[in-house]
């Protein structure tokens, strides 16, 4: 959000003048005219640090009632002089005589003896406030929220009230702490004033907060806001009631609704933007700048059904439309954006933060938002303190972020740097990290995105020296014409324009639905008419994505989906209740139910149904005992058993890819957790939801996510396929549901849990018990940590072994495979390229027979050292694919790109020289490439096989060359 540091005043004042003028003229007595006129100054006493309605900031007292005493002091005539302090000075000083009046005070009969009151010229409401998406409880009465965690000012007055109506409080020192702990989901409400909160939440970019009412506790009563005078200046009080009665209460009201929308804001009205005839001809002259945006920073820049989409954009549409500038975007990922706009090759980067480092190369504007930075961990991350907890962790971050000297300074290795935050996040998820520090628009999307159920927040990532993301327009040093012109019209756009870009993507309003007449054709309305009825199966218990509760109601996320879906529906659905997913199937199988709520394609499924695009993807995971190691891919257990639901696909997807798995087929999750924790089965294979959902809601503790299946669960609706209209009309109905619509629904269920702040004073009472029994156990538990780190460091080194290949140090083939294929799902769900290569090392027999296999393990160390050093990017692997063979993948880029890099590296590889006795041994390779942006109907399977087509062909030519899959 941006803040209120350069502009004194805000917008919504920028009317007073003429809201003054249409005012009434007080009638002031001779006496009080002339008290008026003798009278130099009227010193106010004001309570400091009491946002938004009086603080002191960029050297001078800003707030809601330091504007409304600007207006009394211009209406009444009095200079009024303001003094800031807390309360009990101000309080004091006032009944001392040394203050004249005190305003923001309310009325009691105590009080009244003597101090004279205005009547109120505002009422401080006390509000709940919650998350606009957490749609589990409401906050319309007490019973609503016991349970929940409410935070509250520390020692606020209206504390031993919400303890009296059982609510459990949690104690914030500060406001922007108590609104961070609802944003981060610390607690569930919070209890301040409305005004408070809303600036509050505005100024600390929370935009997900919304007010909820006072819950009917009918003790919060609202706080009047009065003027005081001592009843010995009855004459400075008359002026000052006759002065607060000439002003409309409807201006006032104006005032209070302006600090509430626009507050913290550096705006002016703006005037039309005027450009300069240089300017003018400097936009004649260029048909197009190039814009470098990001295509995973949700709700800002992302990519969306393969279209640009976010606040950015829309931001850069209004640029457009106001200066006739043609932007030209180009997607691509923070490090790769970075380094082209440094290079010359992008005009203007979107959401880059300022730094004087980057200022060498980058015209700023100013800055359009704030984003906080938090720190993710995974559910076993055990204690997290604060930032120290990180030292010997292994951290993730993006590549090119600001704070990366900052935070690898607080840590013992660098933090491992990414070019795609979403593949950041899943490492983070199934256990290659131990945290990662992100945006927090960005993770908590990924979290939805992926339902990554086993992260959590642990606090905000504010080290000394860091703030808050600043998004920016980067603009190039040799375009300061173009700087100015998107400066200019950036301060052109309107307050209210402002608040529709952060309406439109920040707190996203749900969108007008279509009605069925435009949605489905003729055919489809009448296929609808005369079908009446349409029949659902559902799977009776598999929360968090469906329930039958009690046996009939349909809840979890896709009865969300569907509650969307229904009012558009000119038709009725009705639920056939079964008692299990097998039943369900075989009720399908029946045609007893026309469509499946939820359920992902398989062949044998295909036979029967038909299936709509998915609407929720999800990962297929491998849950095991928390004293088991992290599983590096099925192929590595399968002496092992699996339990898996009866009837799943992933059961069916498992029983066609793992012939040889042992699988114990259950009825649904909890009983395959509970054989689980029994021992009865080494592994359970489900979705991450549910697992987590489970592990979630029982409090297990001897349950972990050991690993990530390489198919992931797309789920969409299934049809019966004798009847294809339906598969038609519920696509229709599906693309009707938005993003944000999407994500409220899954942040509703795959809820991001977070850690919680520890309460020292408890650990202080319970220390003063324990000191003793501490001194015994301190020896034994500091040898514990000795041995817990050497583990740690023994576990990362097995997962290393399990993932490298020991002669090379390159990745293995099984890991390869495994991730390959997670790559390649993410490029086809995307539409990004993912470009192959296989690279074969020619006549390597030779060597070996010749100079001895000894001498071929040198050949190939110094082979694999040229293909390293040409992959090093995020998104490039690099691995011994078997013998001399070895295989490569990257993603992004252009179709030639990886054969120009093939090109490199086979020339790189021919002058290797490896001296054995004086004599010179040389190498050449054979590179097959295939590349392609795959669609729903590509598999990596058949990638690899164009690649090694491709390498068969460069063989066949003559060996030492590149050669392209051609088709």
């Amino acid at each position: 959000m941006v803040k209120l540091s350069r502009f004194f005043t805000l917008f919504c004042l920028l009317a007073l003048p003429s809201m003054m003028q249409a005012w009434a003229t007080p009638s002031f007595s001779q006496e009080e005219m002339n008290f008026i006129a003798k009278k130099k100054s009227v010193i106010i006493g004001v309570v400091n640090d009491n946002e938004p309605y009086s603080f002191f900031r960029d050297g001078t007292e800003k707030g809601f009632s330091v504007d409304f005493l600007r207006m009394l002091e211009k209406k009444s005539g009095l200079k009024l002089t303001i003094r800031m302090g807390n309360w009990t000075d101000i309080y004091n000083a006032f009944l001392a005589g040394q203050i004249d009046v005190i305003d923001e005070i309310s009325y009691t009969k105590e009080r009244a003896e003597k101090i004279l009151f205005t009547e109120p010229y505002h009422y401080r409401k006390t509000v709940f406030f919650k998350r606009a998406d957490d749609s589990r409880f409401t906050a319309d009465s007490p019973a609503n929220l016991k349970g929940r965690k409410i935070g509250v000012a520390k020692d606020i007055y209206y504390l031993p009230i919400l303890r009296e109506a059982g609510l459990d409080t949690v104690e914030y020192s500060n406001y922007a702490d108590l609104m961070k702990s609802l944003a981060f989901g610390w607690t569930d409400a919070v209890v301040a004033s409305e005004l408070t909160g809303k600036f509050i939440a505005r100024e600390n970019s929370l935009p997900n907060i919304i007010s909820a009412g006072n819950a009917g506790i009918g003790k919060l009563q609202d706080e009047d806001f009065r003027l005081g005078v001592r009843r010995d200046e009855r004459i400075l009080f008359s002026i000052m009631e006759k002065t607060l009665n000439s002003i409309p209460k409807s201006e006032i009201s104006d005032l209070e609704k302006c600090w509430a929308t626009f507050s913290g804001r550096e705006i002016t009205k703006p005037d039309k933007i005027k450009l300069t005839h240089e300017e003018e001809q400097f936009i004649r002259s260029h048909s197009a700048f190039s814009v470098g945006l990001m295509p995973d920073y949700s709700p800002f820049s992302f990519v969306s059904n393969g279209e640009s989409a976010g606040y950015t954009l829309s931001l850069l549409d209004m640029i457009s439309r106001q200066t006739g500038i043609t932007f030209l975007y180009s997607v691509n990922n923070w490090s790769s954006l970075l380094h082209g706009f440094r290079d010359g090759k992008l005009d203007v980067i979107a959401d880059i933060t300022y730094t004087k480092e980057r200022a060498d190369y980058t015209l700023f504007t100013d800055e359009y938002f704030r984003i906080p930075n938090v720190v993710f961990i995974r559910d076993d991350f055990g204690s997290y303190t604060g930032l120290g907890s990180l030292k010997n962790r292994r951290v993730g971050i993006m590549s090119e972020i600001f704070y990366t000297k900052t935070l690898n300074s607080l840590l013992n290795s660098p933090a491992k740097e990414y070019t795609s935050q979403d593949e950041m996040m899943r490492d983070l998820s199934f256990g290659r990290l131990d945290a990662v520090v992100t945006a927090l628009n960005a993770g908590n999307n990924i979290i939805k995105k992926y339902a990554l159920v086993n992260l959590k927040i642990a606090g905000a990532f504010t080290p000394e020296g860091v703030s808050m993301e600043d998004l920016r327009f980067g603009i190039n040093p040799k375009y300061p014409l173009l700087h100015s012109i998107i400066k200019k019209a950036m301060a052109g756009i309107s307050p209210e324009d402002r608040l529709r870009l952060e309406n439109q993507w920040i707190t996203a309003k749900v969108p007008e639905s279509a009605s069925p007449n435009q949605l489905f054709t003729r055919e489809e309305l009448l296929y609808l008419k005369n079908k009446k009825v349409i029949r659902m199966c559902v799977d009776p218990n598999w929360i968090p994505f469906e329930q039958l509760k009690g046996g009939k109601t349909h809840v979890g996320i896709a009865a969300d989906f569907f509650a969307l879906i229904k009012p558009k529906l000119p038709a009725e659905i009705v639920i056939v209740p079964t008692a299990s997913w097998e039943e369900t199937m075989l009720a399908v199988k029946s045609r007893k139910c026309d469509i499946l709520s939820l359920a992902m394609k398989t062949p044998e499924r295909m036979k029967y149904l038909n299936f709509t695009k998915p609407y929720l993807v999800v990962p297929n995971v491998v849950a095991t005992s928390v004293n088991e190691p992290f599983i590096d891919g099925l192929e590595s257990v399968m002496d092992r058993t699996f339990g898996s639901v009866k009837g799943y696909a992933i059961t069916e997807v498992l029983k066609r890819t793992y012939p040889g798995l042992k699988i114990v087929e259950v009825k649904n999750d909890e009983e395959g957790i509970r054989m689980l924790q029994q021992g009865r089965i080494y592994g359970y294979i489900g979705t991450m939801p549910s697992i987590g959902y489970q592990i979630s809601q029982q409090k297990i503790t001897d349950v972990k996510i050991s690993a990530r299946l390489s198919q992931d669960w797309e789920m969409g609706i299934a049809a019966r396929n004798d009847e294809p209209q339906l598969t038609a009309i519920f696509q229709k109905l599906i693309n009707t549901i938005s993003e944000d619509q999407k994500n409220r629904i899954l942040g509703n269920w795959l809820s991001i849990r977070y850690d919680q702040r520890i309460d020292y004073s408890l650990l202080i009472k319970v220390a003063v018990m324990a000191i003793l029994f501490i001194a015994v156990m301190l020896y034994w538990s500091t040898k514990l940590k000795r041995l817990n780190k050497k583990l740690t460091e023994a576990n990362i080194l097995l997962q290393e072994l399990s993932e490298k290949d020991s002669l090379t140090g390159l990745y293995n083939r099984r890991y390869f495979s495994a991730n390959a294929v997670q790559v390649f799902g993410t490029c086809r769900r995307e539409g990004v390229r993912f470009s192959m290569a296989i690279l074969d090392l020619d006549h390597f027999k030779r060597i070996n027979d010749t100079y001895g296999h000894l001498t071929g393990d040198l050949c190939l160390q110094k082979a694999a050292y040229v293909i390293k050093s040409h992959f090093q990017r995020e998104n490039d692997t690099a691995a011994r694919y078997g013998g001399e063979e070895f295989a490569v993948y990257t993603t992004g880029g252009e179709e030639n790109s990886l054969r120009q890099y093939m090109e490199t590296v086979r020339s790189d590889i021919e002058k290797i020289c490896v001296d054995v006795d004086g004599v010179c041994i040389r190498m050449t390779v054979s590179i097959g490439v295939f590349s392609i942006i795959p669609d729903s109907g590509d598999t990596l399977d058949e990638a690899v096989r164009k690649a090694d087509d491709a390498l068969y062909k460069a063989k066949e030519n003559g060996r030492n060359r590149v050669e392209t899959y051609s088709g």
